[in-house]
């Protein structure tokens, strides 16, 4: 049997596509919140780019197999891809698992052997271990029969897709969008609210890591600051979710592709746009924008307008085609390793202030300039939310960020106090913004969804609640313990104008219950 004969070009073609596209498939599709239309698309057009590719590969190869190639060279090219091929195999069986990835897995495990000195290693030794030992056995098994690896390899293919086809069938049932109407409200009131990734308010309020953050502690001064405010979870995906819903958290479970959401009386509510602050804004005739580069919430509340991000779009149904052929990720941590950058010195950090606006980006992910909120602030929207990632550490941002200071982080203590400082001085230009704004009823609220989780993995901490209203310069503070499901309600209340000072905020907080932190929910990863 001839190994480039054109129906055998076309099987390997068919199960090195189908294995590719399975890859990416049981990836994505394992994680929560992705969106079914999106996955989809996505895999086709994954499937009909790699069996072009292929095709044209395998078509090459047998060229310069009559001419150029010696039997040596050929069965090393091969034993090559069937190693690339295999490595793919063994990572699709633990994606359908839906437990720990084999990439984390090794992990682990290097982590566990190697030295931290060592530990810039880790991304690749990940790679090189697993496909060298594929590489090992393989090199044994080909020199015997190249057609059982190729055997297995349409079986497994074959096989992974009625999986994915069987998968996809009950996906399809999920490509319904809610309509929301589009509102040209009257009311000139804005709410502008910010969630701050993981930002927690003792760092400013205790000075921690002797880090100055002077924007957000003058902004105490003339404004009202919530120093007993708590988050329905430690998790971002449970805490927002449960705010925007307003209800208490008491858990979690993914149902039929639908995150539900446990209330106090153990109901399920589903996290969709009926429920949600959204729809009550809607209902009052107010407008409102989504932007968010964290949770993908018009994925998850199947919205596709007022969202200034959305993935449903043909131009995002080719991202799988750059994950699966352009190791953008890889080549990032090798650059990431060679641009040495300056120690960390908290001294050169509180006293920096060398920067021009146009470098100070309001998100990296979704390439908004902080001069870019101008114009967001100029839409026509009563609410503005918007969900950054900072100041969390371990994020897309944080290699902008440490080149914005000139400096790199060595510890995730380090990176934080980087992101604290990046995110002040972001806070430093939304206020000026705000400030120079024609319009004069402004509500800001800068929040977060949780508090530093490392410093407090077991118990609830208070988390970032301060709002300003501008014009106004009262300082006011609250102290009780409350649960942050109070927002979407303050909120719609000063768009109503029935709260109009931050006196009147300081009201409407102290007559809420008091809340016990022990019952905010605390999920385990």
């Amino acid at each position: 049997m001839n190994f480039f004969s054109k129906t055998n070009t076309a099987l390997i073609s068919f199960a090195s596509s189908l294995i590719f596209t399975e890859f990416y498939y049981f990836n994505w599709s394992s994680r929560l919140l992705i969106s079914s239309k999106y996955l989809i698309f996505n895999t086709i057009y994954l499937f009909c780019f790699s069996y072009i590719f292929f095709f044209i590969l395998f078509f090459l190869l047998e060229k310069l197999n009559r001419n150029y190639l010696s039997s040596f060279k050929l069965k090393h090219i091969l034993i090559i891809y069937f190693s690339f091929i295999y490595f793919k195999i063994l990572q699709i069986a633990f994606f359908y698992a839906n437990a720990i990835s084999l990439k984390s897995l090794l992990v682990l495990s290097l982590e566990y052997m190697l030295t931290s000195k060592l530990f810039f290693l880790i991304p690749f030794l990940k790679i090189i271990i697993p496909f060298t030992v594929i590489y090992c056995l393989l090199y044994f098994f080909l020199r015997k029969n190249v057609y059982e690896i190729l055997k297995f390899t349409y079986s497994f293919s074959f096989i992974f897709f009625l999986l994915m086809s069987w998968d996809i069938s009950k996906r399809i049932y999920h490509f319904e969008n809610n309509q929301i109407n589009q509102i040209n409200s009257n009311s000139d009131r804005k709410v502008v609210w910010f969630v701050l990734d993981e930002y927690d308010p003792s760092y400013f309020i205790n000075n921690k890591n002797k880090l100055k953050l002077n924007n957000i502690k003058n902004l105490t001064q003339n404004s009202l600051t919530h120093y007993g405010a708590y988050s329905p979870s430690n998790a971002t995906l449970q805490s927002v979710t449960s705010t925007l819903l307003e209800i208490k958290n008491k858990g979690f479970i993914v149902e039929d592709h639908k995150l539900k959401i446990f209330n106090e009386d153990n109901e399920k509510i589903n996290f969709e746009i009926n429920n949600t602050l959204f729809q009550k804004l809607n209902d009052n005739h107010f407008s409102f924008q989504i932007i968010s580069e964290a949770l993908p919430y018009c994925t998850m509340l199947k919205i596709e307008t007022n969202c200034i991000k959305n993935f449903n779009q043909t131009k995002f149904y080719f991202n799988a085609i750059k994950l699966a052929y352009f190791p953008v990720g890889y080549l990032y941590k090798v650059k990431k390793y060679f641009n040495r950058r300056a120690e960390f010195n908290i001294n050169n950090l509180n006293t920096f202030n060398s920067y021009i606006d146009e470098d100070l980006l309001l998100s990296k992910k979704l390439n908004i300039n902080v001069n870019d909120f101008k114009e967001i602030l100029d839409k026509k929207n009563n609410l503005t939310f918007i969900h950054l990632f900072v100041p969390h550490t371990d994020i897309p941002t944080s290699d902008h960020i440490e080149k914005f200071f000139g400096m790199a982080a060595n510890s995730d203590k380090q990176e934080y106090s980087l992101n604290l400082k990046y995110t002040d001085l972001l806070i430093k230009k939304i206020l000026e913004i705000i400030e120079q704004s024609n319009n004069t009823e402004i509500l800001l609220l800068l929040t977060s969804d949780h508090w530093k989780r490392s410093d407090s993995p077991n118990d609830a901490k208070p988390v970032l609640f301060i709002a300003k209203i501008k014009n106004q310069n009262q300082k006011e503070d609250v102290n009780k313990d409350h649960l942050n499901i109070f927002i979407p309600g303050l909120i719609i209340k000063y768009l109503n104008k029935e709260i109009n000072t931050h006196k009147d905020i300081k009201i409407y907080l102290e007559k809420l219950p008091i809340f016990d932190k022990k019952e905010t929910f605390i999920w385990y990863e």
